[in-house]
């Protein structure tokens, strides 16, 4: 019960941070996905951070402290791709390297 609600409070708290910019979708686990209209890339890497940021904040969830951490990737277009599935597949890819860097990072 305390994952599923750290998985919700997460997804509510980065609906409200992205708010009417775009668009946040949970991808399938603990991942999500945002995206952002006529954004540049420096304002993504802006706003990735601000939710990794927001999500370290410790709250509660079912009565036990949680203590989320996140790790980002991030694409745009059309740096990354000129579609949908190139940006998914270039931000999961740069999701990756910010696991492997240790993790808690945005990485591009």
């Amino acid at each position: 019960p305390v994952g599923a609600a750290t998985i919700a409070a997460v997804g509510r708290l980065l609906g409200e941070i992205v708010g009417s910019d775009g668009l946040v979708t949970r991808f399938g686990g603990d991942e999500y996905t945002a995206y952002l209209k006529r954004c540049p890339r420096s304002q993504g890497l802006e706003m990735a951070e601000t939710i990794r940021e927001a999500v370290a904040e410790p709250f509660v969830a079912e009565g036990v402290e949680v203590n989320p951490t996140m790790s980002l990737g991030i694409s745009s277009y059309p740096e990354d791709g000129d579609d949908q599935a190139g940006l998914i597949r270039a931000a999961d890819a740069a999701l990756y390297r910010a696991k492997a860097a240790g993790k808690n990072i945005v990485c591009e």
